[in-house]
């Protein structure tokens, strides 16, 4: 335990001596961009989160997902607890108005990291109608010369645009004029694949591969983490006022038909491309899962008690949300 105790100091206090990259550094330095959670910067949080959970091992996928945390653990002010996405996961961020476009740093998003500089990132996009999102321009400088390992650090500054940048309690800030937004109504954070192998690997603005640490499929007391743990997201620019319009609704387009909703026990869902759907209960638990074949795919699904769930169909053109009710 001493020596563990020792090598954790160690780790600690050599993570925070080096910043040599071009962008701000971590939290509690001087230059630093990162929010605290108790900044009166902060008017709203997020209201609702929907996630579509991903692997433990993007390399090994027969491990299965994560499964650690609810999307309610960061709903709401931060309070540390979140939620895991595992390798390429997704969250849906809603809130009840809209984010708006003013000087400065409009959101944050907010990580668990224990430390400075070990840094899980995640890909931020924000959407006007929840539909089309639109990412931020994130850059990574790190390098990709050797895989960075399960525990290993990253400096902060060399990375922009990602989310998971600074230590719990420091949210991420991002500014909408970046993708040349006004307002936006939903947030989606992605995470980052921090593998060198090119195959599976995340990539930033530049094209660069990104390098975090890879992989991180931990597990305790029967829980499942990996990839990027979302705590929460604050918002600074928020104005709870505005609202879509109908028209602007109605432009809203989707190629993936899922039908009858609700149901009792068979689903149809059409789809143009190869895609695979993932049902969520209420507590962010895959209850069911299938890869889609082009056209009409019709599920048997009578294991699927009564109830309310989250409906995902992913392909390489969209992410498709929506509410599934099981009668």
């Amino acid at each position: 335990m001493k020596l563990a105790s020792v090598f954790f100091g160690l780790f600690c206090a050599i993570g925070s001596s080096y910043a040599q990259g071009p962008y701000a550094p971590n939290a509690e330095t001087p230059g630093t961009a990162a929010i605290h959670f108790s900044s009166e910067q902060f008017v709203s949080w997020a209201s609702e989160i929907q996630v579509i959970r991903g692997y433990k091992d993007l390399a090994n996928k027969s491990l299965g997902y994560v499964n650690f945390g609810t999307a309610m653990n960061a709903v709401g002010y931060s309070d540390r607890s979140a939620v895991s996405l595992g390798d390429s996961g997704v969250a849906y961020v809603y809130f009840d108005g809209w984010v708006v476009d003013e000087p400065g740093a409009d959101f944050a998003v907010f990580e668990n990291s224990f430390n400075h500089d070990f840094l899980e990132l995640g890909f931020v996009e924000v959407s006007k109608d929840g539909k089309n999102y639109t990412r931020f321009p994130a850059q990574s400088e790190t390098s990709t010369g050797s895989q960075i390992s399960s525990f290993d650090l990253l400096d902060a500054t060399n990375i922009h645009n990602l989310a998971g940048k600074y230590k719990v309690g420091y949210g991420t800030p991002f500014d909408l004029s970046d993708v040349g937004l006004d307002s936006v109504r939903s947030i989606r954070v992605i995470d980052v694949v921090g593998s060198i192998n090119p195959t599976i690997a995340s990539k930033d603005a530049s094209g660069r591969l990104i390098n975090d640490p890879y992989p991180t499929d931990f597990q305790n007391n029967g829980f499942y983490t990996g990839g990027f743990d979302l705590e929460s997201v604050g918002l600074i620019n928020y104005d709870g006022e505005i609202f879509v319009g109908e028209a602007e609704i109605a432009e809203q387009k989707t190629e993936i038909k899922l039908y009858p909703n609700p149901m009792i026990s068979d689903l149809t869902v059409d789809v143009v491309e190869a895609s695979e759907i993932r049902i969520y209960d209420l507590k962010g638990k895959v209850c069911y899962s299938e890869f889609l074949k082009i056209g009409r795919n019709d599920l048997q699904m009578i294991r699927v008690p009564k109830g309310i769930y989250s409906v995902t169909v992913i392909n390489s053109k969209e992410h498709f949300v929506s509410k599934l009710v099981v009668q």
